[in-house]
């Protein structure tokens, strides 16, 4: 594991914290509560980016909550970042309810604020000239979008793959964590939301877009945009890479608005206010480090952390994976298969058809569902069917609910772990980040051990694909591992490696709930009549396995 570590720490800034201060949130209600409490509690800034903001009762609370926080306090300072395409889709608001998110951030926010909310709309240089005269809405959107979510409040991370909306809010079962006290991780993604948004269409009070403040436009100068964001985003990466890397001087208290300082102040300042940790020299019990992916901008950190994953894995151990939408990459899906040839273990829920987003919608769209289907089955066939063990595949069904969870959960076989007599994961030895180990700190070792010494019987599977091990390492993020998150899309998440028992446990159990409301998938399944593909469903399966 000190190798994987190391690796990550190699190609992103990594920010220790205390396994404490991390709640991970188990439905749509409590996430919604969340970012209620985050809103009216923030002093000094608030971050939401998110692919759209609804326009229904529960949306609107949000909305009104940032504009009534904002003009009590002109020391907040409130940045808000969605994507161009789907923020100005109308939404069919009547008798005088917002028409789309522009529209509610407008009449909501910006209306009742100042100067210091920044709210932003990115829109993909992949749509323009004659697509972007002839796309209708929402089938626009397969071109690309704005898909990465980083929700902060002061010092406060929410972490999540869902959006802002009542069905994220009620009925669509995603992933949370909160993550707290963590000043150097909140000020890495404002630092990222503020980098997208300098190359993003500022939103005026009217409801007008600004030019962008990087001077060149996505639609109009497509292939310059490319090169200026790209550069852009890379510059910023290593700019957080590098900090994290440098020993620096301890701070003294936040002042009144942090957030006006530098990117590099507030990430020098916050890096230390977290311990001033350094992966080569002191311990900690948890490490996260967020990772990009900007396909159209030419930005693939995420990619290559997710390969080097799979590449590193110890023989035997399991991983669960969750993606809503299941079409994964050509890379990842290689990766994943040779990696079963050694020993590894998979575990994959997604979505069934009746659980998709898009079951029952009209027209085309509607197609969606069954070619998911199908790509799921061409994976399990490719992997040995039934004739195999390395591969199983859940699907998510729940009466009344949708699935849109991503994401991964990592446990090490003990057979593989050498753990060590006190069960202290984190230890003996400090990770460099190219892998390397020394004499002392602490290092995330390859055993899955809990801190009262206890070493977990790897492999004892629930019959719903659950485990008794408690997972070392997670992600969680906008990425889905297919095409889109690849090559579309801007995405970000976490990947979190812990040695904290009681975060482990509750890691154990976000992941089991999960396949808790799931059915094991075998040939038979997919011989159902109602999951037979039809040749529409053939036809749209490879007319769009690039743009899902």
């Amino acid at each position: 594991m000190h190798a994987l570590l190391g690796d990550l720490a190699s190609q992103a800034p990594a920010f220790p914290i205390n396994g404490d201060n991390i709640k991970v949130l188990s439905s749509p209600s409590e996430y919604f509560e969340a970012l209620l409490e985050g809103i009216t509690k923030a002093r000094y800034r608030i971050v939401l980016a998110s692919l759209y903001l609804g326009t229904d009762e529960m949306e609107q609370r949000l909305a009104d909550a940032v504009g009534e926080a904002a003009a009590a306090n002109p020391e907040l300072q409130v940045t808000l970042l969605f994507d161009a395409l789907r923020g100005t889709r109308p939404t069919g608001g009547k008798d005088g309810t917002p028409t789309s998110t522009a529209d509610l951030i407008c009449k909501s926010v910006l209306s009742k604020a100042g100067s210091w909310v920044k709210a932003s709309l990115y829109h993909t240089p992949e749509l323009s000239g004659f697509w972007k005269r002839f796309l209708p809405a929402r089938y626009n959107e397969t071109v690309g979008i704005m898909h990465l979510k980083a929700y902060v409040f002061d010092d406060t991370t929410l972490m999540s793959g869902a959006n802002l909306s009542t069905s994220y809010f009620t009925d669509r079962q995603d992933r949370y964590m909160l993550l707290k006290d963590c000043p150097a991780l909140a000020s890495y993604l404002t630092g990222l939301v503020d980098t997208v948004s300098h190359f993003s269409y500022p939103l005026e009070p009217d409801g007008t877009l600004g030019p962008p403040p990087c001077g060149v436009d996505p639609i109009t100068d497509p292939e310059r945009f490319k090169q200026t964001a790209g550069n852009a985003v890379r510059d910023f990466v290593k700019t957080a890479a590098d900090v994290s890397k440098e020993p620096l001087t301890p701070p003294g208290e936040h002042s009144v608005s942090p957030s006006k300082k530098s990117l590099r102040e507030r990430l020098e300042s916050d890096w230390t206010a977290s311990g001033g940790l350094l992966l080569d020299r002191t311990a900690a019990d948890t490490w996260v480090l967020p990772t990009v992916q900007m396909g159209p901008l030419g930005v693939r950190q995420d990619e290559r952390a997710t390969l080097s994953f799979f590449r590193r894995l110890p023989r035997h151990s399991l991983v669960h994976l969750a993606s809503a939408y299941f079409n994964l990459a050509a890379p990842y899906e290689e990766a994943l298969l040779e990696a079963l040839h050694e020993s590894l273990r998979v575990k994959i829920v997604t979505a069934a058809p009746t659980a998709n987003g898009f079951y029952g919608s009209r027209g085309p769209s509607g197609l969606i569902p069954g070619a998911y289907s199908l790509m799921e089955q061409r994976l399990y066939e490719r992997a040995g069917g039934d004739h195999q063990a390395g591969l199983e595949i859940f699907e998510y069904s729940r009466e009344g609910w949708t699935f849109h969870a991503k994401g991964l959960w990592l446990s090490l076989a003990a057979e593989d772990g050498r753990a060590s007599e006190n069960g202290r994961a984190l230890q003996n030895g400090s990770v460099s980040r190219t892998g390397h180990m020394s004499q002392n700190g602490s290092v995330l070792q390859h055993g899955s051990v809990s801190q009262n010494g206890s070493a977990s019987q790897n492999g004892n599977v629930s019959p719903k694909g659950g485990s008794s091990s408690a997972p070392c390492l997670t992600t969680i993020g906008s990425p889905n591992f297919g095409f889109r998150s690849l090559d579309k899309d801007l995405e970000c998440q976490l990947w979190l490696l812990t040695s904290h028992a009681e975060l482990r446990e509750q890691l154990r159990h976000e992941r089991d709930r999960l396949f808790e409301q799931s059915a094991h998938v075998s040939q038979s399944t997919f011989e159902a009549g109602e999951r037979k593909p039809t040749l529409l469903v053939k036809v749209a399966a490879a007319l769009s396995k690039g743009h899902l």
